[in-house]
C-alpha cells in the first residue's frame, strides 16, 4: 500500500545511491515496520556529524542506524558533553584510526561503555596535543629550552666547539 511505497521512497532518499530498496529490505526486512520519518531523523543525525557521503555510507553499512534515533541522539549528546560539536564533526570526518572511528560500535551501548570510550578519546587527544607541542618546540636546535632562552644555543654551542 501507500505506506510501503512511502517507506521505500524514504529508504531510497536517505541511502542514495542504492540500486533498489529491495536490496536493503533483503538485509533488514523489519525496516518496513517503521515510519519513514524515523529514517529521515536518523539520517539527519548521522549526516550532521559525518557529512552526506560518509553519513550515507555509515547508514548503508549499518542499516540498524536507520531506526536508532534515540540511541544515536544519546551517543552524540554524551560526546558533546566533553567536546565541541565542530570538533566532533571534524574528528569523525577526518580520523581513520584510533578511537574516533569506533563510534558506530557505541550506538545503543550503556553510558558506562560510552564514557569509557570518551575517556579513551580524551587520552588520545591529549597525547596528540603533546606530540604537536613537542614537534613545534623540537624544531629548534636544543628544543624548547632554546626557544625559552635564545642565548642558550650559543652557550651550549660553545661547549660543543671546545671538545
Amino acid at each position: 500500500g501507500p505506506q510501503i511505497e512511502d517507506r521505500c521512497k524514504s529508504l531510497r532518499q536517505v541511502l542514495s545511491p542504492i540500486g533498489s530498496p529491495l536490496e536493503v529490505l533483503d538485509r533488514m526486512p523489519q525496516l518496513l515496520t517503521f515510519d519513514s520519518a524515523v529514517f529521515h531523523r536518523s539520517a539527519a543525525i548521522v549526516e550532521g556529524y559525518l557529512g552526506t557521503k560518509m553519513g550515507r555510507d555509515a547508514l548503508r553499512s549499518r542499516l540498524v542506524f536507520l531506526v536508532q534515533v534515540s540511541e544515536l541522539s544519546h551517543l552524540f549528546a554524551k560526546v558533546k558533553e566533553r567536546f565541541a560539536e565542530d570538533f566532533i564533526r571534524a574528528r569523525l570526518q577526518e580520523r581513520t584510526s584510533g578511537e574516533w572511528p569506533r563510534w558506530p560500535l557505541l550506538a545503543g551501548k550503556s553510558d558506562g561503555d560510552i564514557l569509557t570510550w570518551i575517556g579513551r578519546i580524551s587520552i588520545e587527544e591529549r597525547e596528540a596535543d603533546c606530540k604537536t607541542r613537542v614537534h613545534s618546540f623540537g624544531a629548534a636546535p636544543f628544543g624548547a629550552a632554546a626557544l625559552a632562552a635564545p642565548e642558550l644555543a650559543a652557550i651550549l654551542g660553545s661547549f660543543a666547539d671546545s671538545d
